[in-house]
């Protein structure tokens, strides 16, 4: 009874949860968009006029220096618009050459729909899940958003201050817009430090206390952005995504054995190698610029359907 009415209150609070997060989807949005603005005007109308009237700074880095920070303006920029603007992936489709090739699989731990479908389907000897919320079928790394309500191919997380969830074909902007940002708060950290104390004497009240509310925000978004791409250069060099790797530390606090918590939780079951786990996000790699430079070219369709060699998922 007890636990009925605790599984009921957590559905509610998920529901209530759903709800707050795509109502904050669009202020979240508006809000970062405002701090940068901010952020940029602060530096064209009070840090750069004083980068060019400090002495002790020869004007070829000055210049320097602006054409890097309008450099990292430009991406921060593309790849935070480019991130809303494109889809994140649906569920990669299913040849017609594979369709004559499948076999249900009932499972008899989780329920099944009205009609008794299965909620597991193998093709071609690959295992697939059936969404029964959206009636599709979908791979091992394909996940229902219930905030989109869709599901996501490739699903790494739903993020409120893109108003979307971040997926299969907009996670390479979604890393590049946190490494720009980590970039640029460095960079406006150090310029910021540097003009509070060689202008300490001759700062106004005003542009002084602008300057250090700029160098608050910029030391804490250092600190926050910092670890988030921490976190994700990690999972990129794995080829797993957040998602992935919540089960597999749910999966390592569960295990008795220490060293076996120990590899899951550092492990993936998609891991290529870390070449192979970077084309997986950015595409074919010649070079590191086809990496940190803005493109809009698309990852190639293939189907991240699940490569694990465990029988749960091979038949």
């Amino acid at each position: 009874m007890e636990s009925g009415v605790r599984r009921s209150w957590l559905m509610r609070l998920g529901v209530w949860l759903d709800k707050v997060a795509r109502l904050s989807g669009i202020p979240l949005v508006c809000l970062c968009i405002g701090l940068n603005i901010w952020v940029i005007s602060i530096y064209f109308r009070v840090a750069l006029p004083l980068l060019f009237s400090t002495k002790q700074i020869p004007s070829f880095f000055v210049y320097m220096h602006v054409a890097i920070t309008l450099l990292i303006i430009f991406n921060i920029a593309f790849n935070y618009f480019v991130c809303i603007l494109t889809d994140p992936g649906s569920a990669p489709n299913v040849p017609e050459s594979m369709l004559d090739k499948v076999q249900p699989v009932v499972d008899s731990s989780s329920a099944s729909t009205a009609n008794n479908t299965p909620q597991r389907i193998v093709i071609d000897n690959v295992l697939w899940k059936i969404c029964l919320t959206c009636k599709t079928l979908k791979d091992e790394r394909t996940h229902h958003c219930s905030i989109c309500k869709r599901c996501i191919r490739k699903m790494d997380h739903h993020c409120p201050w893109f108003a979307k969830c971040v997926g299969r074909n907009n996670y390479r902007y979604f890393y590049l817009y946190v490494l720009y940002t980590w970039i640029g708060v460095i960079h406006g950290t150090v310029l910021v430090s540097g003009l509070l104390y060689l202008h300490k004497s001759s700062l106004s009240e005003d542009d002084r206390r602008l300057l250090v509310a700029v160098l608050i925000l910029c030391s804490v978004v250092d600190v926050s952005v910092g670890l988030l791409l921490r976190w994700h250069t990690r999972l990129l060099l794995k080829n797993m995504t957040t998602l992935e790797a919540f089960v597999e530390s749910s999966k390592s606090k569960a295990s008795k054995n220490r060293a076996a918590a120990a590899d899951a939780s550092t492990s993936s079951d998609f891991d290529l190698g870390k070449t192979k786990n970077i084309e997986a996000v950015f595409g074919p790699v010649r070079s590191v610029w086809m990496i940190i430079l803005p493109s809009l070219s698309k990852l190639p369709d293939s189907m991240d359907v699940s490569q694990k060699s465990d029988a749960s998922c091979r038949i």
